[in-house]
């Protein structure tokens, strides 16, 4: 679990799935995990059972693009030519959406192929990226702003009241 947990970061469950039969085994679920989907750790029908069960678990924004996605044909496509199967979604957990990515990727073990499948906890990153992209997005904004503004006049100031700091914006180089 350590191992696993040092280099995946947030992950919240690894399953092991035979792509033959379907026939899968969970491994190292999160306690939140265990608690809110109590799921079997082990059984048939991998595939079928994560999207009998999607629409309780998944966001209802989210649902479409996961039901649509998540098909075993699909995952399979993706796997079997040697590339990673990526989902990023939202689950609820505990009544609040958690942003989560899904990996699959195809493995050779002594029994055969193998599909591992883990689900990563990745809110924190998604949701500081929403935090970095709206500070853009309102920079962006300002300066549009203060160009406006600067092509009307010869010099504006901007000051931080908090720390009389001030920086001057001039529409020319006389000022």
């Amino acid at each position: 679990y350590a191992r696993l947990h040092a280099l995946t970061g947030n992950f919240i469950v690894v399953y092991v799935v035979d792509p033959k039969t379907d026939r899968y085994r969970e491994f190292s679920a999160t306690n939140d995990y265990e608690q809110s989907f109590a799921q079997a750790k082990d059984g048939e029908g991998f595939f079928d059972k994560v999207r009998d069960v999607a629409s309780s678990f998944n966001h209802p924004d989210n649902l479409p693009l996961f039901l649509s996605a998540f098909t075993k044909e699909n995952v399979l496509a993706q796997t079997s030519r040697g590339g990673i199967f990526t989902l990023d979604y939202r689950l609820m957990m505990e009544g609040k959406p958690v942003y989560v990515q899904m990996k699959a990727a195809m493995v050779e073990e002594e029994e055969g192929l193998r599909l591992i499948v883990g689900l990563n906890d990745i809110d924190a990153q998604v949701r500081q990226r929403e935090i970095d992209n709206e500070i853009a997005r309102q920079k962006e904004i300002y300066d549009q702003i203060t160009a406006s503004l600067a092509e009307q006049y010869d010099t504006l100031y901007y000051i931080d009241i908090a720390t009389n700091q001030y920086t001057e914006i001039s529409s020319t180089d006389e000022y």
